[in-house]
């Protein structure tokens, strides 16, 4: 079982202004709303989230119709030859051909999807007559050797969904087979809750996107690759937002505010990672400091491991996330913040996927402070990554966690204990 250290243990509130993940949760929901609804073509709306229910315009199936390739007819006349019976066909009627009437005492061929004949209640299938299936030429006379049964292989119109009826939901995200059915009702445009449009920027001089990757160990650079913008990048793709650019800038501030002016109307979300903790030359703390008019940052110390420093705000009219720098602290962060963020702006289900498992290894107590520890789960069972050292900035092996282990503020777990998890891949689901 989980056991609660003693007396020594440290304080969670030792750290001056330090808040829970639940409280910074709440913090950002207080400024946030959904974006505003956008009417839209269907075919354009993937991803995006009904803001109103859709009605049925073209019922369906929208005309009276055969389910199969044959010959419709009127069961009385069958009835009255008696089986076989031989009829005279008098029409042909392929898909997409205009309605049609039945001669008395006669059939008429007709395709699946065709509309049936005024006058015609039965379908009797090309296999129930002497007719061979497959291209070829109208036959003047059918036999049809096999007794229909009345109405068969008829589809109604309306039968599946009448005009006016809901055919889908305020709330239901479009999905492909969402947009199928609003198309085949007839309905070309609906009232949605766009997507966010999300720039993400890496900042930091050491990054060699930064620094127009031209540097390296070998010429006396002192240079790290950006994971975190593609990274983040990804995320947000994977979370579903289809508009979603990635850039870095060095660590000057009046650089990092021009980035975000350029794209001013053009995104409703800018994530940055990096410059937001105790460093001299972090320039989110120094653009907070510059006494500009269109600045406004808040920072937060949240009391988990990785990812304490947080941060949010705006820049002129640009709402602003901001990320701390180490790589496995921003994909915590972001996984947490940034894909809440991410459904209330576009009232998008993401409430977090939990999963249970027993530890295969004993993890010590880190203070006062919610841990997040990436691990995988197999067959019932957390096997950890490394990172109960605390490697913060260690991603090179996060890929292979499926969950981010949950360790709650001074305690430990030892070997055989049961704990929760989040899960962050399907294969731990």
């Amino acid at each position: 079982m989980m056991a609660l250290m003693g007396n020594e243990a440290h304080n969670p509130r030792a750290d001056q202004g330090l808040i829970t993940p639940d409280e910074y949760l709440r913090i950002l929901d207080a400024q946030l709303a959904p974006l505003p609804t956008e009417r839209r073509r269907v075919a354009q709306s993937q991803g995006c989230v009904l803001a109103a229910d859709v009605h049925v315009l073209t019922p369906t199936p929208a005309f009276t119709n055969s389910a199969m390739d044959g010959f419709a007819c009127r069961l009385a006349d069958i009835e009255k030859q008696g089986i076989p019976a031989t009829m005279p066909v008098s029409a042909d009627v392929p898909a997409g051909n205009p309605l049609v009437v039945l001669a008395p005492r006669t059939v008429a061929r007709i395709m699946t999807g065709a509309p049936v004949p005024d006058g015609a209640d039965t379908i009797v299938p090309v296999e129930d007559t002497n007719v061979p299936a497959g291209p070829r030429e109208l036959p003047s006379e059918v036999r049809i050797e096999k007794a229909p049964k009345p109405g068969a292989h008829i589809r109604r119109a309306g039968e599946i969904m009448g005009a006016g009826e809901v055919v889908a939901e305020k709330g239901q995200v479009l999905t492909p087979f969402t947009i199928g059915g609003i198309l085949s009702a007839g309905v070309s445009e609906v009232d949605v809750v766009p997507l966010p449009r999300v720039l993400v920027i890496s900042t930091g001089a050491e990054l060699l996107s930064a620094s127009g990757g031209s540097a390296s160990l070998d010429d006396g650079g002192t240079f790290i690759n950006d994971s975190n913008g593609p990274m983040i990048a990804a995320l947000l793709r994977q979370w579903g937002c289809t508009d979603v650019h990635n850039t870095s800038v060095n660590d000057d501030p009046e650089a990092l505010a021009e980035v975000i002016s350029d794209h001013a109307g053009l995104v409703d979300l800018v994530v940055t990672t990096g410059g937001v903790s105790a460093g001299a030359f972090d320039p989110l703390k120094m653009l907070a400091d510059s006494g500009r008019d269109d600045v406004d940052l808040h920072f937060l110390k949240v009391a988990q491991q990785p990812g304490k420093p947080q941060g949010y705000g705006t820049i002129g009219d640009g709402r602003i996330m901001m990320l701390p720098g180490n790589p496995v602290s921003a994909f915590v962060s972001a996984w947490l913040y940034v894909r809440h963020v991410f459904g209330r702006l576009s009232t998008h289900p993401t409430r977090l996927a939990y999963v249970t498992g027993r530890m295969s290894a004993s993890l010590g107590p880190f203070g006062g402070k919610r841990r997040f520890v990436p691990a995988v789960l197999r067959d019932g069972e957390f096997s950890l990554l490394g990172a109960d050292r605390g490697f913060s900035h260690a991603a090179s092996t996060l890929h292979r966690a499926n969950v981010l282990l949950i360790v709650e503020p001074d305690t430990a777990a030892t070997e055989g204990d049961e704990m929760r998890a989040i899960a962050i891949d399907r294969s731990a689901v």
